[in-house]
């Protein structure tokens, strides 16, 4: 019928590719004069990438999927935007401590949103090299989703009810359990830089 089917696997790609080629035109610098800051460029084009994939997957999600993907989406762009600025500043401290800091971030806030969308079942199937047969949708799954404060802070993940949620209380414990995030990736990046 002319329509697109299963992009996600697309975007998947598409995102990958980007940080291959970022990786090796990393290699490639170490043994080919490249102009000055090329890898540089590359990540932060990388990042870029990666942004524009995640903020157009957005559209048609639920409230608590699409407040759980703009934070993400955010979060990518300040990587872009720092590795951007090693371009111009490439030893300062404060662009590669703001780079690492967001980097962390995004890992650790993208396996959040992945065990609040997929639940338990997320990490099984990372554990499975994505067997995804046995996972409901994480639309379905945010559709019917409300939080627990109390059994999330336990976990860090929230719980899914039938009958639906308050979308409200879960876009409002998802924004703090982002800044609970942040705070803890300030506070690992402290305890390194007193160590080191």
């Amino acid at each position: 019928d002319g329509s697109f089917n299963d992009l996600s696997q697309l975007q998947h790609i598409t995102m990958y590719s980007a940080f291959a080629l970022s990786g090796l035109v990393d290699l490639l610098t170490l043994r080919v004069r490249c102009p000055d800051h090329t890898s540089q460029l590359f990540l932060a084009w990388a990042f870029l990438v990666e942004g524009a994939l995640f903020h157009f997957h957005t559209v048609g999600m639920t409230p608590l999927s699409t407040q759980l993907h703009v934070t993400l989406t955010v979060v990518i762009f300040l990587c872009s935007l720092f590795a951007l600025l090693r371009v111009w500043f490439p030893t300062s401290y404060l662009v590669n401590t703001g780079l690492a800091l967001t980097m962390v971030l995004q890992g650790t806030w993208f396996v959040q949103v992945g065990d609040i969308l997929y639940g338990g079942h997320y990490l099984s199937v990372v554990k499975s090299g994505g067997d995804t047969e046995h996972m409901e949708s994480h639309e379905h799954r945010a559709a019917t989703m409300t939080t627990t404060p109390m059994h999330s802070m336990g976990n860090a993940s929230a719980v899914a009810h039938d009958g639906g949620g308050n979308a409200h209380n879960d876009i409002m414990f998802a924004s703090a359990l982002f800044t609970w995030h942040l705070i803890a990736v300030v506070f690992f990046i402290l305890v390194e830089w007193i160590i080191v």
